[in-house]
């Protein structure tokens, strides 16, 4: 199985809603002990971190350009539902559901499929877009990611070829989601920097730009040198996580050949500030490159201002 961007929107596609998952979490969970309202604070900047449950607001599948008479979209949500909710405590279909302590985070969940036959005939190709929309503003990013397989078709049976290959997608998207949603809901982000899944690393990434949790500094700076998109994902969490400490690795890695990623540098580091990214824009003021040096002595003026 390959990840791949899903095929584009078909004017064929054809969306369904799934209803009644309420009655689905009856059969899954039993309601949790009444929240107080501590639950109910902001996510991100309260102390302590809250952490959240995914709430279920809807499932919305839609089959692209694969007949309904091959599969139920329908039936294809409230087995994502399912898989989902008997998971764990990270997900939940109604809010009275939500442990104590946690925080109910409401978002409808979307499959976007779509299929098309190899040019030889011989295979079937499924693209699937699996994604979260938060139903209510919050600053976290939000699950999402894309994957696709290929399965044979035997006897020319194009339909029962398709049939396999979405129930692969449908268990890989209940997998991925859940995995990203136990990430969201983690206290300790530490874990996902180190997971295998390049996925996952990215998202941990992600989820540390929004949180600014402390101590994960070092980690990070890590992956710099990791190829895109990982390694600007680890700069973007820097920059967010703005500890001065930082900087040294953050320059140490920086090709001063590279334009693109010298001024990405540049950036950052002005960003975070502190006495090791006065030091390093200091040198940049002496720059072969006017444009560089120009903006060194500009972001060093700029720190020095910003100094208690």
């Amino acid at each position: 199985m390959r990840r791949r961007p899903a095929l584009g929107p078909s004017a064929r596609a054809r969306r369904a809603v799934v209803a009644g998952i309420a009655a689905l979490a009856a059969a899954c969970k039993k309601p949790a002990p009444a929240r107080d309202d501590a639950a109910l604070a902001p996510i991100v900047d309260a102390a302590p971190w809250i952490t959240p449950t995914l709430v279920i607001d809807r499932v919305e599948v839609s089959l692209g350009t694969i007949p309904d008479a091959v599969v139920s979209s329908r039936e294809l949500g409230r087995q994502l539902a399912r898989c989902l909710i008997e998971a764990g405590d990270d997900v939940a279909a109604l809010a009275r559901q939500v442990p104590a302590g946690r925080r109910p985070l409401p978002g409808a969940i979307a499959l976007r499929f779509d299929a098309a036959t190899t040019p030889d005939g011989a295979s079937r190709v499924v693209t699937l877009t699996a994604g979260v929309t938060w139903q209510e503003p919050v600053p976290l990013p939000a699950p999402r990611f894309e994957l696709a397989a290929q399965g044979p078709i035997l006897d020319g049976r194009v339909d029962v070829a398709t049939v396999a290959v979405i129930e692969r997608l449908r268990e890989e998207a209940c997998h991925g989601l859940a995995a990203q949603i136990e990430l969201l809901a983690a206290d300790d982000l530490a874990p996902g920097l180190a997971a295998t899944d390049p996925t996952l690393v990215q998202w941990t990434l992600a989820l540390i730009a929004a949180r600014r949790p402390a101590g994960l500094g070092a980690a990070v700076a890590a992956l710099l040198d990791r190829p895109a998109p990982i390694g600007d994902a680890a700069l973007a969490a820097l920059v967010a996580l703005g500890d001065p400490s930082t900087v040294s690795a953050l320059t140490a890695q920086v090709d001063l050949s590279d334009a693109a990623r010298l001024s990405a540098t540049l950036d950052a580091v002005i960003a975070i500030g502190g006495p090791d990214a006065e030091a390093f824009l200091q040198v940049l003021t002496a720059h072969r490159s006017p444009d560089v040096a120009a903006r060194a002595t500009a972001g060093l003026a700029e720190l020095r201002q910003r100094r208690p």
